[in-house]
């Protein structure tokens, strides 16, 4: 495959109401196989999927304490927009067909939220607890309930975690 991204920041000269802001975009290709199975179990053909993301991040320097960050990120993981050659071999128009309903807008895609606070305990370790949602984890083929029930999967995660950083 092949995959491209561009990312950047800005930070300002001195911290306060301004936060840094991080970015980045990504685009990515892949072959796949796909087709019908030879006698000796191999694919036959092979199809193409292109993905993209992106980011944007904010972060605030020195909060409540020197040393102590709080941050943000929002952006999507990387997705796909395009299976096989032609427009209609979309996620979203593959889920349109499997469902029956006239779905339109977004292919495949996804979001995922970030919040932190770094504490800086000593000058060489910091405490970071971070909770994150992301929204539709599994994409558009993913929201459909595949244990034979009625009605969406649950396909939205949130969590935590805490993260420990010793400098030496």
């Amino acid at each position: 495959g092949n995959n491209f991204g561009l990312s950047g920041y800005w930070q300002p000269s001195q911290s306060g109401l301004i936060p840094s802001i991080s970015w980045g975009i990504g685009t990515g290709t892949y072959k796949i196989q796909s087709g019908a199975q030879n006698a000796g179990g191999m694919f036959t053909g092979t199809a193409g999927v292109t993905t993209a993301s992106w980011y944007t991040g904010l972060q605030w320097k020195d909060v409540f304490a020197r040393g102590n960050d709080f941050g943000m990120a929002v952006g999507q993981a990387p997705y796909v927009t395009q299976l096989g050659g032609s427009a209609a071999d979309t996620p979203r128009n593959i889920t349109t067909a499997a469902t029956g309903t006239g779905a339109t807008g977004a292919d495949d895609s996804n979001y995922v939220w970030e919040w932190w606070y770094k504490f800086q305990v000593s000058d060489n370790i910091t405490v970071t607890p971070a909770l994150f949602y992301i929204s539709n984890l599994a994409g558009q083929l993913g929201r459909l309930n595949q244990s034979g029930g009625s009605g969406p999967a649950a396909n939205n995660v949130l969590g935590g975690l805490v993260k420990t950083t010793f400098q030496f």
